[in-house]
């Protein structure tokens, strides 16, 4: 069995993971209480849970926790921090949840996969590739990255337990 989310639902859901992450609680945040929504300081612990160089491109996928208590994942490469996504919503019906963003000519896929999914992978080529799924070890919660240039990837999908697929092409036709 295959399940897609209704297109208007992962755009609305992406736009509010993007919206979220870039809100800003209070407009006049003090220097040492950073606030709003994806916050992170030099001083905010972080989970690295997982590098690699990918289409020349060194990343590594981490985890916080932001001042406001929610608990986010980016993309970092080695020029900047990436755009934070937050409480990254994942159930029964939408087992896979995924944030885009883009470095030059690589886009990079992001995000949450509910307990149920026993893996996650990409389709180049007519082929698959298996992808990491990385554990935080405060929240638990399971993560991935699939980091790509633009247009090789046809499809990021996940599969549960049960052999249920969910496929998140339609993160990939937003680029």
């Amino acid at each position: 069995m295959s399940r897609r989310a209704p297109a208007a639902i992962t755009v609305a859901t992406a736009a509010s993971i993007l919206l979220g992450a870039c809100a800003t609680g209070s407009p006049t945040p003090g220097p040492a209480q950073p606030s709003g929504v994806g916050t992170r300081t030099a001083h905010t612990p972080v989970s690295e849970l997982a590098h690699d160089t990918t289409s020349g491109l060194s990343w590594r996928l981490v985890s916080f926790r932001d001042p406001e208590g929610n608990d986010c994942l980016t993309v970092d490469t080695a020029s900047q921090q990436g755009i934070p996504a937050c409480d990254i919503d994942v159930d029964n019906h939408y087992p896979a949840n995924a944030a885009v963003m883009f470095r030059d000519n690589t886009a990079i896929l992001y995000g949450r996969v509910s307990p149920a999914v026993d893996s996650v992978y990409s389709v180049r080529n007519g082929k698959r590739e298996q992808h990491t799924i990385a554990v935080d070890p405060l929240t638990h919660d399971r993560y991935f990255a699939v980091i790509y240039t633009i247009g090789t990837i046809t499809d990021v999908v996940s599969v549960s337990h049960d052999g249920t697929t969910y496929s998140l092409r339609n993160k990939l036709s937003d680029i």
